[in-house]
């Protein structure tokens, strides 16, 4: 079966009868069943005071600019709302609609349409449906499907209060109950203000927060994914896991940003494979040099190193190349989990063409790790750039500069060998390498301008 939003090519030519060949005719093709989908529904209204203050957001997912003419939104399980759509609506755009006259159910946003206040959205549950005549194109999980009334948001005995009900992902189905959820306060992404001024917990005319996550509630992976620069960038928040059995793998151009102090344990696969021309980038949230200002808040923040803690691979085999590390490397008081914006204990690891930067303490730490650490640039860490216990590495054709230490090698088992071979040591503090009991042989390195 064709993909939803994925361009088909089809080429064709034609021979006649003697067996000459016209040329090769091309036309692309797109397949978008849901040119426009239900996103965000706020069916309690915004406050205690505006429970009637209630809105919808409706959603273009494609790349192309639809007509809203022939569709309207309409109840399913009761008497209202039903509402006729008008105008056109740009690709990847939102559209709002307000339960109100004033047009002030959000007084910093403008509506694209209000309705009346007799077109109440109840709080014991609806099925809201997008129609072109009597084809419904997207809806919401059928009654009964949720855990509550609706398949997230809530009223006044919700927390925090007045929440939203937001979509997971706009590409997959609209009436699976798995992929709603309420607005997450953790992800701390809000938009919009209420008539009295108050802050909206949800995310009108803006991207929705539970989208930017691994899992839409909760910090664990259970099933494999991929993310895709469909929807980059994403955000992680709190100590993030990958279990056993699961495999997160990552598109190239894709960027993954860290909330404070947080970080992802991976007991499970972990691949991340970018080109020269769209690297993987792993941040912090305050980072807005690539995938824009996640967290809105313009230039008031700005990243440091220790933003986020980092990422932990354990046993399993990970690959990374072309991929960007940049201000990890938090780590609690005499807790030595992490310490580096990538550590890998017990595990085969690939590591080629990637950066790491700015970690408060190591850019890469390797505890009995086996592998290749080919051309690779470890730079401004305030330890070591790289650190490797253990193992069997090649480390080979690596700049490490800027740093307190370049290389620290370090080994309790002589049965290991390291291979340090082509490698540029410039600008570090202290000391080019720092071998420690390590069984390592060296070739073809070049040091300049360290402290020792």
């Amino acid at each position: 079966d064709p993909t939803d939003n994925v361009i088909y090519t089809f080429t064709a030519r034609a021979y006649d009868t003697a067996g000459n060949a016209s040329p090769i005719f091309i036309q692309a093709v797109s397949i978008v069943t849901r040119p426009l989908i239900i996103n965000e529904v706020a069916w309690a209204g915004t406050s205690a005071s505006r429970s009637s203050g209630e809105w919808i957001e409706l959603f273009n997912p494609t790349a192309y600019t639809i007509t809203l003419a022939s569709i309207t939104l309409k109840s399913l399980t009761d008497t209202g709302p039903v509402i006729p759509l008008s105008g056109t609506l740009n690709p990847h755009a939102f559209y709002l609609i307000e339960r109100g006259i004033d047009g002030k159910t959000i007084s910093d946003i403008d509506a694209d349409i209000n309705i009346p206040f007799s077109s109440s959205l109840a709080n014991t549950g609806e099925v809201l449906a997008l129609q072109i005549g009597s084809t419904t194109i997207d809806r919401t999980p059928s009654l009964n499907a949720c855990p509550g009334p609706w398949c997230g948001g809530g009223a006044g005995d919700a927390y925090p209060p007045y929440l939203t009900m937001e979509r997971f992902d706009p590409y997959a189905a609209g009436d699976d109950p798995t992929n709603w959820s309420s607005w997450n306060v953790n992800v701390t992404l809000q938009n919009g203000l209420n008539e009295d001024g108050i802050s909206i917990s949800g995310t009108p005319g803006k991207r929705n927060s539970i989208s930017y996550l691994l899992k839409k509630d909760s910090t664990e992976l259970t099933q494999s994914r991929t993310l895709t620069t469909t929807m980059s960038p994403y955000i992680i928040y709190g100590a993030s896991r990958i279990p056993p059995g699961v495999t997160l793998a990552i598109e190239p151009g894709v960027v993954i940003k860290f909330a404070s102090h947080a970080s992802l344990y991976v007991d499970g696969i972990l691949t991340a494979e970018g080109t020269d021309a769209h690297p993987i980038i792993f941040t912090s949230l305050n980072d807005d040099t690539d995938g824009g200002d996640t967290n809105g808040n313009a230039s008031s923040t700005t990243p440091a190193a220790g933003d986020w803690t980092g990422i932990r691979i354990n046993e399993n085999d990970s690959l990374f190349t072309h991929t960007r590390f940049r201000y990890a490397g938090y780590a609690v008081l005499l807790d030595s989990t992490y310490l580096a914006s990538l550590r890998v204990e017990n595990a085969a690891i690939s590591i080629t063409d990637s950066t790491f930067e700015y970690s408060l303490r190591y850019g890469m730490f390797l505890v009995n790790t086996e592998g290749d650490i080919t051309r690779n640039t470890f730079q401004d860490n305030t330890e070591a750039g790289v650190y490797i216990q253990d193992g069997d590495i090649v480390f080979s054709n690596n700049i490490s500069r800027r740093n307190r230490y370049g290389l620290f090698l370090i080994s309790h088992n002589e049965s290991h060998e390291m291979t340090i071979e082509e490698n540029t040591f410039m600008d570090n503090r202290e000391d080019a390498i720092t071998v420690t009991l390590a069984r390592a042989s060296f070739a073809s390195n070049t040091a300049q301008g360290n402290g020792t």
